[in-house]
């Protein structure tokens, strides 16, 4: 998104009236291979396509905020991919996983995450710091980091089926499973905030 687009948003976050209703969507892989005309893997392995692609759809379409703004993103897959998911790719749709976690038991053992090294996490860091230079350079600013929820991210490591049935027989287990989860989402955030990494900027206080 544009400078004064991010303004905008956080102006209609905080509840105050526009000259004009302001339109934001969600911009992401699902849909904007298709838009382009390019295959999933091409967008998701071309760093060149990913950057024309979503310079495309800003120039196309100005007055659409971009939530988030340049996402690097696979689909579903980078949370789940640094627990050891079997990620699936495909030419034609966005990757799908399977989950992993067969005994909920051996969430408790779990080591921690690191986003800089493990699965697609350290893919899309590496991403944004390489991509970042012509994004400003071209006009653009990235504001939001981005994170499934702990809730979504357990479903896809063991099962939504099984993680219902879980919440019934074994309700601390999940609970350990959530809160290895919520440990990794954190550490994801705040990679993707970290000023070393050339990434992101978090969400200003205010």
């Amino acid at each position: 998104m544009r400078p004064e687009q991010w303004d905008t948003f956080k102006r209609a976050a905080r509840g105050e009236v526009l000259p004009r209703t302001p339109l934001a969507l969600i911009i992401d892989s699902p849909w904007l291979p298709g838009y382009a005309g390019v295959s999933h893997l091409d967008y998701y392995l071309d760093p060149e396509c990913w950057f024309q692609v979503n310079l495309r759809f800003a120039r196309e379409f100005p007055e659409v905020i971009p939530l988030p703004s340049w996402w690097v993103e696979y689909g579903m897959a980078i949370e789940p991919s640094a627990f050891g998911s079997r990620i699936h790719f495909f030419p034609d749709q966005t990757p799908g996983q399977t989950p992993i976690l067969t005994r909920l038991a051996d969430a408790a053992s779990w080591p921690p995450v690191n986003p800089y090294t493990d699965g697609l996490m350290s893919f899309a860091l590496h991403l944004y710091r390489v991509q970042q230079p012509r994004i400003h350079k071209a006009g653009f600013i990235t504001p939001v980091v981005t994170a499934r929820g702990p809730l979504c991210l357990a479903s896809f490591l063991r099962g939504v089926t099984q993680l219902m049935m879980d919440l019934t027989e074994d309700p601390e287990g999940v609970h350990r499973l959530l809160d290895a989860a919520t440990a990794a989402i954190i550490r994801w955030l705040e990679a993707q905030a970290d000023p070393r990494q050339g990434c992101r900027r978090a969400f200003p206080a205010r």
